[in-house]
């Protein structure tokens, strides 16, 4: 039995995967997510059709958010406020047997870490508070529910508390037919705008209970986010005693307790990172290393959390021996040319890493043409800085926070990926399209000598073809095992 029949299977049952995929702008994150989903499928996995109670937005629905429908490139991920909506996920079964995961994901801006003390300080001073909020009193839970059945779960002030507090009465608030809700992105909804959304789809109240701020942070998720914090500013004074309200509503820190929350109980956590920039210039301008260590920060104590490394840019450094790479692939199925491509590319990737050199003979380019390295230098020195010289450094300090003791090398260490979205299963390489660079294409040349223009988005939709997931396959794996997703 090989290494992809022990993985792609999947014990009975249901596993739930909580994937949190972070990174700089331009890093990759939506295209890792774009071949992670189809690598799940390619693994046999297909989604469920959602229940009502879940709260999450679909993969499709991913697609349709994450890519430009006129042109097929990638929108950029800005930070924004954060709700169910921007959350995705879905519940997955393997065909044909009854094994089953639940996997959900965020894209996270790595934005969210550039002030990283400060940020920190705001999310766990909330979190304290909220935590000592106990039993009945402060806040409730309303059950809002449409005429399909499905629910919204919406935190408010408790009755008992709405004169204290000289809060609006939200029986005429939640009269109004307004649907501005649409569109606001970035920041979290008033009053107004929650219960106008909750008159626009016909949700009415049918349950209300008292929680504890426990079950606000335990149940985060599948709560109204926007209610959530109108909630938190209402009763500020009932609880966060010597936070100051304003520098919370001034500084985005309700933004970036979302995306902070999340990191922290995520199973997993996968730092994207890209290793080349278009040109001749390096343009870093963000802080890797400052970001690894807010992360170290926020899973310290959350002993599930596994963490994985995805490099961006490995088919620049493919496309001069594309050639070779496609008769290694076309000697064999689809699943092994996968892991025999990459395992040869990861071998030349672990001499670089050691050496830093690549042999005469290498089929890898480390200078491709038109590029240079983001970080500058060159491409040993650009990994060794992401992936720190010891464990006290770097990734392998972020892998020694999740796994405790790991063992310290020059070369790659576990856990880390070189991904490449932009490759079908024939290993036909597509190109940064020059008048979008989100999008990829390539040319083909038919017997007549006429040059005929193909795109990547529609090749694998439309035009029957499969995606390779360099790399991402074998990211996948290592997650679905790290998960102990695996046939006995």
């Amino acid at each position: 039995m090989s290494v992809l029949d022990n993985i792609i299977g999947g014990v009975s049952g249901k596993r739930t995967i909580h994937l949190a995929v972070i990174g700089f702008p331009a890093s990759g994150k939506s295209y890792l997510l774009s071949d992670m989903i189809a690598t799940l499928a390619e693994m046999g996995y297909e989604s469920e059709l959602p229940e009502l109670t879940f709260q999450h937005s679909s993969f499709g629905a991913f697609y349709y958010d994450a890519f430009n429908n006129d042109t097929g490139g990638m929108k950029q991920t800005p930070p924004s406020a954060c709700r169910p909506a921007n959350h995705y996920g879905a519940v997955m079964r393997h065909k044909g047997t009854s094994r089953r995961i639940a996997v959900d994901f965020l894209n996270i801006p790595g934005e969210t870490f550039q002030d990283a003390d400060a940020q920190l300080r705001r999310y766990y001073n909330l979190r304290d508070a909220l935590q000592s909020i106990k039993g009945k009193g402060l806040l409730e839970l309303t059950v809002w529910r449409n005429p399909s059945g499905k629910e919204c779960y919406v935190l408010e002030p408790a009755l008992s508390v709405r004169g204290k507090y000289a809060l609006p009465s939200y029986d005429g608030l939640s009269k109004l037919t307004s649907n501005d809700f649409e569109g606001y992105a970035q920041n979290y909804r008033d009053w107004a705008m929650i219960y106008s959304e909750l008159n626009y789809y016909q949700y009415t109240l049918c349950k209300r209970k008292p929680v504890s701020g426990d079950y606000v942070l335990k149940h985060f998720f599948e709560l109204n986010t926007d209610s959530v914090f109108a909630t938190i500013v209402d009763v500020w004074q009932g609880f966060a005693n010597g936070l100051d309200k304003m520098e919370y509503l001034t500084s985005n820190a309700f933004n970036d307790f979302y995306y902070m929350h999340y990191s922290s109980v995520a199973t997993d956590m996968v730092i994207c990172d890209k290793i080349f920039e278009p040109g001749n210039n390096a343009a870093e301008n963000y802080n890797f290393l400052s970001m690894i260590e807010t992360l170290k920060d926020l899973i310290r104590g959350n002993k599930r959390t596994n963490v994985y490394l995805a490099f961006r840019g490995a088919d620049l450094m493919l496309k001069p021996c594309t050639e070779a790479y496609k008769e290694r692939c076309n000697l064999t199925p689809l699943n092994e040319g996968r892991m025999g491509v990459y395992s040869l590319f990861e071998s030349q990737i672990q001499a670089v890493c050691l050496d830093g050199a690549v042999a005469d003979d290498a089929l890898l380019d480390v200078n491709p043409d038109g590029y240079c390295i983001a970080s500058g230098g060159d491409l040993r020195s650009h990994l060794r800085n992401r992936l720190g010289g010891d464990i006290a450094h770097g990734f392998k300090s972020l892998m020694h926070e999740a796994y405790g003791s790991i063992a310290d090398s020059e070369g790659l260490p576990p856990h880390v990926y070189f991904t490449a979205t932009p490759i079908d299963e024939h290993f036909e390489i597509y190109d940064n399209d020059r008048l979008d660079a989100t999008r990829f294409v390539r040319s083909e040349t038919d017997a007549d000598g006429n040059k005929h223009w193909k795109a990547f988005h529609i090749e694998v939709t439309r035009g029957g073809k499969r995606q390779f997931c360099f790399g991402t396959y074998q990211l996948m794996c290592d997650i679905l095992k790290q998960n102990n997703i695996t046939l006995k």
